[in-house]
């Protein structure tokens, strides 16, 4: 599927009577996509799912930054990535990803700490070919032949869990 980038901005206000301590980002992915990467302008992740991991599966879906020290008139960004899949598009019509910034020091309103961004979701549209070819043609009783199959996506979007089944003549095989 396609990536998904979300950039998220944690701001502490040009009028801000302090600098932000401990500022932690926290971003809710939503279920089945593909985790890819989360980077921080400052601080560090600390990510679940793992990397190549697919959200809702088996684990939390939520990417925790530490972000440190805001400055008053300052911000601080986190970049995450994430591949929609096949999954994220059977029924669904969008996704909805849900962030939020907290800071140990006191706050004069915390009403702004949450965001929330709907995503509108495509089916994929696959163009799969297969194509089979023999080494020898004609083949004579009693020799062999090797059978090539090749599958090919034209796309646009990528194909995933492809099953190739090739049924072959229960006759005169050995």
């Amino acid at each position: 599927g396609q990536e998904i980038t979300y950039v998220l901005t944690a701001t502490n206000l040009a009028n801000a009577l302090s600098a932000a301590e401990n500022v932690t980002v926290t971003d809710t992915l939503p279920d089945n996509l593909t985790f890819v990467s989360a980077t921080p302008s400052s601080g560090t992740c600390g990510t679940i799912p793992a990397v190549g991991g697919v959200t809702g599966s088996t684990t939390t879906n939520d990417v925790i930054c530490n972000l440190g020290t805001v400055n008053h008139g300052a911000q601080r960004t986190v970049t995450i990535l994430a591949r929609a899949n096949t999954l994220t598009s059977q029924g669904v019509a969008s996704i909805t990803n849900v962030a939020s910034v907290s800071t140990t020091t006191n706050e004069t309103d915390t009403t702004n700490n949450t965001a929330t961004l709907t995503t509108a979701i495509q089916p994929p549209s696959l163009d799969l070919l297969v194509n089979k070819t023999d080494s020898v043609d004609p083949i004579e009783v009693g020799e062999d032949t090797v059978y090539t199959i090749s599958v090919t996506n034209v796309g646009p979007s990528a194909a995933e869990d492809v099953v190739l089944t090739d049924t072959m003549p229960p006759l005169r095989l050995s």
